[in-house]
């Protein structure tokens, strides 16, 4: 899906994200957990990444692998300085403190990857048993 960098429009991609994660065989928890990271993704890509400029768009993809759920959020900006196993911000941006959002999308996925040089983070989530 691919949406205007509205806030507004957040809505819609939790939506779409519970109809996927459901889809894909999570059950109701773990889809709004999903669908709470997704949410905060899109919103950093908004705020951060695109500045909050309307006329830049963001994008999300959804992946239904069988063992893996996976989400990838892509904005129009350039990337983020974040060393993910250390938990900070490096480079340009060191000094600057990992915000409420990006803390819960680390604690409740399986795995998070950030392009350090183009607006791209991608979520996963792996699937219990045999589904």
């Amino acid at each position: 899906m691919r949406i205007e960098s509205r806030f507004e429009l957040l809505r819609e991609v939790r939506s779409e994200t519970l109809q996927r994660a459901a889809e894909a065989g999570f059950d109701a928890e773990d889809a709004a957990d999903i669908a709470l990271c997704v949410s905060e993704a899109v919103a950093n890509a908004i705020q951060h990444g695109n500045q909050g400029d309307p006329a830049k768009y963001v994008e999300v993809n959804f992946f239904d692998a069988p063992d893996q759920f996976i989400v990838e959020v892509r904005d129009e900006g350039s990337g983020i300085p974040l060393d993910l196993e250390g938990g900070r911000f490096v480079g340009a941006a060191e000094g600057l403190h990992l915000g409420r959002g990006m803390r819960l999308i680390l604690g409740l996925m399986d795995d998070v990857r950030v392009s350090h040089d183009e607006g791209r983070i991608v979520l996963v989530k792996r699937k219990r048993g045999g589904r």
